[in-house]
């Protein structure tokens, strides 16, 4: 059994010392919000929890909070997270566009720090290169198969927001692919005729 702390003791940091809101730039560190605590005082001091990114909410909290205060953490599990088909985190195209707002509305706060500005950076080309783009694509490859056109449509233009480069290489594989299949094709049908 771990020793007892008084009140008021701190815990272990969560990660060596440093800047938590330098890290949460560069990504989500704090994946499931159901292991987080606050001080009263301190949610209230940012103004308290916004719903205005529908999905994120608990990233742009842990944005504001980590720019004012300190985190700390332990080691010990206190959740279990499990996800289900109908979860927001099944969503891409609304966890992407909501990500994607939470960082770009901390423009303003690293404004004139070169270090956030380069975290917020790195941020965004992470956003932008990978996070959730693969699921996107799967998706609409999936609603393409079974004709379902708007969901492939509401996907692409998520995708072409997030990273349009990835959208243009993955509908040049699959042209090639089409054109590679169709000529085996094309050759099977010869070799069968004569």
């Amino acid at each position: 059994m771990p020793p007892r702390r008084e009140a008021g003791q701190p815990l272990h940091p969560i990660y060596p010392q440093g800047d938590h809101y330098l890290r949460l730039l560069r990504g989500n560190v704090f994946r499931n919000p159901a292991t987080m605590m606050f001080r009263r005082s301190a949610l209230e001091s940012v103004g308290g929890f916004s719903t205005a990114f529908k999905a994120t909410e608990d990233y742009q909290l842990c944005l504001w909070l980590t720019r004012r205060f300190a985190a700390v953490g332990h080691d010990e599990v206190v959740a279990d997270y499990r996800q289900h088909l109908l979860g927001m985190s099944r969503q891409p195209s609304l966890m992407s566009d909501s990500l994607r707002g939470v960082l770009e509305a901390q423009r303003a706060q690293v404004a004139g720090n070169r270090a956030y500005e380069w975290a917020l950076k790195a941020g965004l080309r992470r956003w932008r290169r990978r996070y959730y783009a693969d699921v996107l694509v799967a998706r609409a490859r999936e609603n393409a198969r079974n004709r379902r056109w708007g969901l492939v449509v509401r996907d692409a233009l998520s995708l072409i927001r997030a990273n349009p480069r990835m959208l243009i290489e993955d509908a040049e594989r699959f042209v090639k692919g089409e054109t590679a299949k169709r000529a085996r094709d094309g050759r099977r049908l010869a070799w069968i005729i004569s």
